[in-house]
């Protein structure tokens, strides 16, 4: 399983790479790749600088300068300074944004480690707005790495939705290993328990729930494999 963190920007997602466990470990980190909700990837050159503080915290401060970017199209990303503020034994935090040119991109949004529990016994309090922001950054991570419904392969993508393994009303993590790409019809149906998948990722189909067509269309369908290989600890706890 990847470690490190995903930090979600008011319009983008951000993996850093690291052992969270070893928080030395991010001062070696030279890259980040970041995903835009408007479409576009980059991964930029940092340097993240650590500042220990009390209680074992820790502050890593990382600019992004375009002048050390130079593949990148400086009016197509924000640049500036992010500090991030890691807690031993915390799996999310707040990260920092201070822009090097418009100060209204400023303010505070939330990171999650990659290998976070799969389920948290405390419910997330935000508004509805955040809430909606964080399902379509969800999503479009998600889509960087299934492309398509897992199950049909539709790449249509104003019919695919992110779909929680582990349900965010049971503390499901927004996090790769717990979700997959779903058409929203599927997505429906899943969340509505008219389809399970069993920890092999094969797909087993309520009949009283589901029509002859849904129900032809699942039957023998599964996970693809390195989608299975992402979710497999998921599907595990769900079973439980």
């Amino acid at each position: 399983m990847d470690k490190g963190i995903i930090v979600y920007w008011s319009e983008s997602q951000e993996v850093i790479k690291f052992d969270y466990d070893n928080f030395e470990s991010i001062g070696l980190v030279r890259s980040s790749s970041e995903l835009w909700d408007s479409g576009g990837e980059y991964n930029y050159v940092i340097e993240p600088q650590i500042n220990k503080l009390e209680d074992g915290m820790v502050e890593v401060k990382i600019k992004y300068d375009s002048s050390v970017n130079t593949d990148i199209d400086p009016d197509e990303v924000c640049w500036g300074t992010s500090t991030l503020l890691l807690k031993p034994n915390e799996h999310s935090g707040e990260a920092h944004w201070l822009d090097d040119v418009d100060h209204s991109h400023n303010g505070i949004c939330r990171w999650v480690r990659l290998d976070s529990p799969l389920k948290s016994s405390q419910r997330r309090r935000v508004t509805s707005t955040k809430l909606q922001r964080e399902q379509a950054q969800f999503r479009k991570l998600l889509m960087k790495l299934d492309k398509c419904c897992v199950l049909t392969g539709e790449e249509s993508n104003t019919v695919l939705e992110a779909a929680h393994i582990i349900p965010v009303a049971e503390g499901g993590s927004d996090i790769p290993s717990n979700g997959i790409v779903l058409r929203c019809d599927l997505h429906k149906l899943y969340d509505s328990a008219a389809f399970k998948f069993d920890s092999y990722g094969n797909v087993h189909v309520n009949s009283e729930a589901c029509s002859s067509y849904y129900a032809k269309l699942l039957t023998d369908t599964k996970l693809p494999r390195s989608t299975l290989e992402r979710v497999k600890q998921a599907l595990v706890v769900k079973e439980v």
